[in-house]
């Protein structure tokens, strides 16, 4: 899988120019240059088609970035250019699109020098260009403002995070142990429909054995784990026999080429291959950037797989307990949480084990660090649609707590509490959900609308 992020940078301009003004080409091309630029120093690659004036260079343009498959295209005004040379290419390009919508010089006021106006009167164009697409009804996205005096060309490198994060969707695999929870209805999706309506293929685990670990491994893989979180007193034995359950299914998870998991811990038995639950690798395993949820939820094991590409900062939680005095919601879950997101750090522990006479499991417990973010869920609607709620928090952090041997958090809600839950099921939303930090709402939205999902924003203005 291409991990870098691909863009087709598509500059807008006019033959006529060329035709009456060539010596202003060179002037152009330079900006090009400087955005091109730009956005490499923000992490994207960069394809570009050259400047386009007619529509054969646009189509040229257009087949270039499909061959290159390239995450969006961006285009860019040089200057004025007729939205009828570019429309009919832009109409059959399956890509998705983003304007951003920007001139060289920041001020533009009575004392610029009049020549100035040849480079800096793109914006025209993007509005006939616009207007057209608005008419066809060709989705895309825009971003306006000065390429270097304001965040533009970061906003336009966030959708392409989002747009690259919904792409990563079609065609993943994620696997299931055992089957979902019996009687869970709201994240259960005929696995036939998820793979014909959102790309991701349920991969059960058959597994007659798990691939043995040597001591020498077993060794190397305790010294990763407190690398990332603090391991509590507990016998090296059931130690070193979960960190073997963590191997073996992180050789599964390669071998099936997986990006993410779940599993039904009511069907994890002594006797069974898995033989204790893997609360230790669920936690390793989103720490690593692979996609879990619990209780067999292919859903939202895929959702957390795909946000996890965008941002590193998400775990997979469940909203517990309303905090009617405090405005809150609790955040828990069994004993899975990405270390990235603890404070101050995850901690691996024993605990007693009550579901199933499965082997002593490690549990991975810790609390939410406090800071921006946002619950994001995934709901399947009745007409085989999905519906993607986006809610931004507050993560408050409280230094102590009665709930030190367990995951835990608090999130604050833009809307009170009572018309933030209303909302939220109202809309549909699930028990499982996705925590994202320091992602713009935006952002998240674009993730959504690249799918074709139904984005419902849960805020202050929604209420």
């Amino acid at each position: 899988m291409r991990l870098a992020l691909r863009i087709g940078l598509l500059p807008l301009y006019l033959k006529l120019y060329d035709d009456v003004s060539p010596a202003l080409r060179q002037q152009v091309a330079g900006f090009c240059e400087v955005l091109t630029s730009g956005f490499g120093n923000l992490g994207l690659e960069v394809v570009s088609s050259g400047i386009c004036r007619i529509e054969p260079e646009f189509s040229a343009a257009v087949d270039q970035f499909t061959r290159q498959d390239v995450d969006a295209v961006v285009s860019v005004h040089l200057a004025y250019s007729p939205s009828l040379e570019a429309l009919q290419p832009l109409l059959s390009c399956r890509i998705p699109l983003i304007l951003l919508d920007t001139t060289p010089d920041y001020a533009f006021g009575p004392h610029q020098a009049a020549e100035k106006i040849s480079v800096n009167h793109g914006i025209h164009g993007v509005q006939d260009l616009c207007s057209m697409l608005v008419r066809n009804r060709r989705a895309f996205w825009i971003e306006a403002g000065h390429w270097q005096r304001s965040d533009v060309l970061q906003r336009v490198v966030d959708r392409v995070r989002a747009i690259a994060a919904a792409r990563s969707l079609n065609g993943m695999k994620v696997g299931i142990i055992g089957e979902p929870f019996k009687g869970m209805g709201d994240f259960q999706v005929d696995a036939a429909v998820l793979e014909r309506d959102v790309g991701v293929r349920t991969i059960g685990f058959s597994q007659p054995v798990l691939r043995p670990s040597s001591d020498a491994e077993l060794t190397r893989e305790a010294e990763y784990l407190a690398s990332i979180g603090a391991i509590d007193d507990m016998p090296d034995e059931v130690l070193r026999a979960n960190l073997a359950i963590s191997r073996g299914l992180r050789s599964w998870i390669e071998d099936e080429q997986l990006a993410g998991f779940t599993c039904n811990f009511l069907h994890v038995t002594r006797d069974s291959v898995i033989d204790r639950m893997p609360f230790l690798f669920a936690s390793v395993a989103m720490y690593e950037g692979l996609g879990y949820a619990g209780e067999g939820d292919v859903l939202t094991a895929s959702l957390v797989a795909a946000l996890l590409r965008l941002n590193r900062e998400t775990s997979f939680t469940e909203m517990f307990c309303p905090d009617w005095e405090g405005g809150t919601v609790f955040l828990s879950h069994m004993g899975e949480i990405n270390p990235r997101v603890c404070e101050p750090h995850a901690s691996f522990r024993v605990k007693e084990y009550h579901y199933s006479d499965a082997d002593q499991p490690v549990y991975t417990t810790g609390q939410f660090k406090a800071g921006q973010a946002h619950i994001v869920n995934l709901a399947a609607l009745n007409d085989e649609q999905f519906r993607l709620i986006i809610a931004p928090v507050d993560v408050v952090h409280h230094p102590e707590s009665s709930f030190s041997l367990s995951v835990h958090g608090w999130i604050r809600p833009e809307p009170p509490l009572a018309r933030f839950l209303e909302q939220y099921s109202l809309l549909g939303g699930t028990h499982h959900s996705a925590l994202v930090y320091g992602e713009r709402t935006e952002t998240l939205r674009t993730f959504g609308t690249t799918l074709g999902w139904d984005v419902q924003v849960i805020s202050q203005q929604s209420i």
